[in-house]
Order: C-alpha cells, then structure tokens, then sequence
C-alpha cells in the first residue's frame, strides 16, 4: 500500500492539502489538517483540504478503518518536507508554487498463504479492541450505554466521540428498530423515515470512554476508530436483554419481541409472528420462525441494573476488557450483580 498526500503552497499563502481517502463525515479532512498543522507549526486555517483529481493519489479503499492512521502517515511526511524549507528560512510566499509529496510505503503484512515456517505472520498493521456495556432499568429498557473503545491517541476527541456516539445509535437501531424488507429483492420502502431508524428523543443516554495508548506505527500515536464504534452494539443489547429475561435473540429484536416498540413508545409490546432469514456463509439460507408473548421477564435476584457487554475486535486475552469494564462500571451504578456477556 502506498498512502499518498501533497501539499501545494499557494499564491495566496495557503497549503493545498491533497489526500486520496474519501471523506464520508467521520471528520478525516479536519484530523490531517491537525497533523499537517502539527508537523509544520502553521495554523490550522493555513491548509485547505481538497479531494480531486489533480494529482493521481491512489490508495486504496477508504475502508478497514485505516484513513486516519496510513493518510495521516502520509500528511506527516509531505509536512516534513515543507517543514525544513520553512526552516531554512523560506515563508510562504518564497515557496510559492513549490509541491511537497508525502509517500508512505507499507509492506511488512503478511499475505493469506504466504506464512512462513518459524515466522510469526502480521496480518495489519494495527488492531484496535472494544467493549460496550447495555445497562437496563428495572423494566428491561435500556437506560444507558457506555462504549469503551481502544483508539491509540485521540487526535480529536470531540470527532472520535461523535463517531463512537453515531455508532451507538447505529448499532441500537439495528438490534431493535430498524429493519429495509426486500419482498423478491425489491425494498418496500426508499424513505429514511421509514425504515425503523431511532430518533434523538428515543436515545438513552452514551457514555464514551476513550482508552488511549499510542500506536507505535501511527501518526503520532494515532490509530482511528471506525467500524469497531458499531460492531460491539448490538451483541451488548442481546447480552443484556437475555439476562434480564433468559431469551436468547438471533434476530432484530423488534421482530421478535415488539422490545422496540416498549423502548420508543413505554406502551405495550404487542405479539407477533415473523420469518426471519438467515444466512451463513452468503449462500445456505434457512428460515426461522418465532412467536413469543412480551412480557416484563423474570427479575434477578438482589439486581438493581444489568450490564452486559460486547466484544468488538480483539484476540482472546484481551476478551477480559470486558469483565473488568463491567466490574468497574456495576460498582459505580451501585449494581449489586452484573451479568456479562461476550
């Protein structure tokens, strides 16, 4: 892979700032920015970010998570290089016209197949490790959601925590309300609004916790935090719905039980009857049929609030985060049990 970025002085005494990644509203424009003000002492409001077609920066897809750490690696080595004109003396209007590229090369992952014998293989560059804990109230709605969340340094704490904060309410959404219907594969609906989406006033409360410890191989320690902010979600609400009740959901929950219907509204959940279709493997599609009466669930003994959590990435010494979070967070809500999942 080779991240590239550029940056163009301009006669008008900014720095055009060329990157190839897609920004798609997770804030990537505005953390290089940061970088590139970072390595080069200018002002933030010197560079100008664009995304065209003037030079050829390809780079790969914007996707794995990884703009932030190889585009930032990128910006941080085109910086240096405007960096040392400045430091010989140059402003910005000796170097007008001047163009600073930025190459990152990285090839030491280990392909598929391609493992050695005695080797260890590195399969990314980094890895990033979640929990999220889904804590009810005592009539099984959900009360508030704490997302911790690995992320090397937090370059902009306020975008990372908007991320992880979306992610939350993605992830809700798709363990309780939202389901797109595809009769002989065509949607039943094209409207937004229609498709189970939570709204702000249905959001329980999301507490984000930001572990922060620098990655060694990202820009100033930096690592991103992308789709790891969704992955934990919906298995934390799963978890917790079960120990509040001893029911097991392998579906959306709204089209099991109408709990959705109880957390937007407080009224009844009604009863109903539903298909659900699951794939393994993308080819092997069986279907499972459930209808199942709400009710409250059985309580648990000497219980003020259930926590549950869910692991998003990470190998198996690290699946302890998880207890740890939750022993942690059941003594501060005063919870006298809490029940973890994984």
């Amino acid at each position: 892979r080779w991240p590239r970025a550029i940056d163009v002085v301009e006669e008008d005494g900014t720095v055009a700032l060329f990157n190839g990644y897609t920004e798609m509203g997770q804030g990537l424009l505005t953390v290089l920015v940061q970088f590139a003000a970072e390595v080069t002492g200018l002002p933030a409001s010197t560079f100008r970010p664009r995304v065209d077609s003037t030079f050829d920066l390809d780079c790969g897809q914007t996707t794995g998570s990884r703009a932030t750490l190889f585009g930032g690696l990128a910006v941080q080595r085109a910086g240096e290089r405007l960096k040392a004109d400045l430091d010989a003396g140059h402003g910005l209007a000796d170097l007008t016209g001047r163009v600073y590229e930025g190459e990152v090369l990285i090839d030491d992952t280990t392909a598929p197949g391609q493992e050695k014998p005695g080797s260890s293989p590195k399969t990314h560059t980094s890895y990033g490790f979640a929990t999220q804990l889904c804590i009810l109230d005592q009539q099984g709605r959900i009360e508030r959601v704490v997302a911790a969340h690995d992320v090397g340094r937090a370059v902009n704490p306020a975008l990372c925590e908007g991320q992880v904060e979306g992610s939350v309410h993605m992830g809700l959404g798709y363990a309780l309300t939202e389901e797109l219907p595809c009769p002989e594969g065509m949607p039943e609906t094209f409207k937004l609004r229609e498709l189970g989406v939570l709204r702000p006033k249905d959001m329980p409360e999301v507490e984000v916790v930001l572990v922060e410890e620098a990655e060694p191989e990202g820009p100033f320690g930096a690592k991103g935090v992308g789709e790891i902010g969704l992955v934990p979600t919906a298995a934390a609400v799963a978890g917790a719905l079960a120990a509040f009740d001893g029911v097991r959901r392998w579906a959306n929950v709204s089209s099991l039980t109408g709990w959705a219907e109880a957390l937007a509204t407080g009224g009844d959940a009604r009863v109903e009857e539903v298909a659900v279709q699951l794939h393994e493997h993308s080819t092997v599609a069986k279907i499972v049929s459930q209808r199942e009466e709400h009710s409250e669930g059985p309580s648990i003994e000497d219980a003020d609030v259930i926590v549950a959590g869910g692991i998003g990435l990470g190998a198996a010494e690290n699946f302890s985060l998880a207890e740890d979070l939750a022993e942690v967070l059941g003594g501060a809500v005063g919870a006298t049990r809490a029940a973890v999942y994984k």
